[in-house]
């Protein structure tokens, strides 16, 4: 039999594509960055463009113009927020230190009622951690700052990301069609169809996480700053924007964002009504995604556990940096089909029926 015949032979292509793809994002990673962005617009607004090309209109045009509309849709949103997230990351930074100090008075507090009524001895004031502590915070915030602009050349050219990004997003888009029609053409005859099924699963998962999770991220994100702004919640459109765009993990951005809103809520105004209504706009908003958003825009098409989201992210920025950790979550939903294929084709081989 073939090297590649039967289900066999299609795993093995998929394996030596990994494999090469993973090559080159190693090798490349410094400089991929505008590439991947480029590609992920492309692979975003190809619906778009096709429903234009069915009212009429070329594909080029079609293409030049879904792309104007989508950047001037970006540089408003950018715009306005832009100086509202700038505002409020530098109020955070400068209420950082009191705020500390106030949380460490708060567990001396304790300290002090533990030892008295229990005899227990539990170290130096908390107070005396606060210089410690806060030396600590502005060493790990400029370590990290470093390594980000660090993990790729293209981040720190940023007039080189801004002016490749959209050329390779036009030249995708235009071609995108004739690229797959392209692919489709090399695939091996005799595996045409188990390929084809699996391509097809792939762009499912794949639009699943590229347009269906950005666009429940993206909603979820002015939800809760729209939310957290409107009831005075500190830095609220700062944390509600942190906390959407970071939800594709399921329940990591409601949680790091509630325990953010109310603990800076309960710190500025105490036992208040915002601090009960911020743990409301999260409660509310878990449920919307887990019930509206994502079976809807969704589906259960992603197949990651939340442990293998963490996982492939914490992976993908280690090994290549930045473009890793934006290529970790997808990549790793089409490594979860590859495996359920060959999990398939274990199962029906003579090798698990044999008894």
């Amino acid at each position: 039999m073939s090297l590649v015949s039967g289900p066999r032979g299609v795993i093995a292509i998929w394996l030596a594509f990994f494999v090469a793809v993973s090559a080159v994002l190693w090798l490349f990673s410094s400089i991929l960055l505008p590439f991947i962005l480029g590609a992920a617009i492309a692979y975003l607004l190809d619906p778009v463009v096709d429903r234009c090309e069915d009212l009429g209109l070329g594909r080029s045009l079609a293409t030049t113009l879904v792309l104007i509309v989508a950047t001037l849709a970006a540089f408003a949103v950018t715009g306005l927020l832009l100086p509202v997230v700038v505002d409020q990351a530098q109020s955070f930074a400068a209420k950082a230190p009191d705020r500390i100090g106030r949380i460490l008075a708060w567990l001396d507090q304790i300290r002090h009622l533990l030892t008295e009524r229990f005899g227990w001895e539990l170290g130096s004031s908390a107070q005396d951690l606060l210089p410690l502590l806060s030396g600590e915070i502005g060493l790990w915030a400029l370590t990290t700052l470093q390594n980000l602009f660090r993990s790729g050349a293209a981040i720190i050219n940023v007039s080189g990301l801004l002016l490749v990004t959209p050329l390779v997003a036009w030249y995708l888009l235009r071609d995108w069609d004739d690229l797959v029609a392209r692919i489709d053409a090399l695939l091996p005859r005799r595996n045409l169809v188990a390929a084809r099924a699996r391509f097809v699963e792939i762009d499912q998962v794949l639009a699943g996480f590229v347009r269906g999770q950005s666009t429940s991220c993206a909603l979820l994100a002015g939800f809760y700053a729209l939310a957290l702004g409107l009831i005075g919640i500190p830095n609220g459109v700062l944390i509600g924007l942190f906390a959407g765009l970071i939800s594709f993990v399921p329940y990591v951005g409601t949680i790091l964002g509630l325990l953010l809103s109310v603990g800076l809520a309960a710190l500025e105004f105490g036992a208040a009504w915002q601090t009960v209504v911020a743990g409301i706009v999260f409660a509310a908003g878990q449920l919307v995604d887990d019930y509206v958003l994502r079976p809807r825009l969704v589906g259960e098409r992603l197949g990651l556990h939340p442990v293998g989201t963490i996982f492939a992210l914490f992976a993908g920025g280690a090994l290549l940096g930045f473009v890793g950790i934006l290529v970790a979550v997808p990549a790793a939903a089409v490594i979860v089909v590859l495996l359920r294929s060959a999990l398939a084709w274990y199962r029906e081989s003579g090798f698990y029926r044999e008894t």
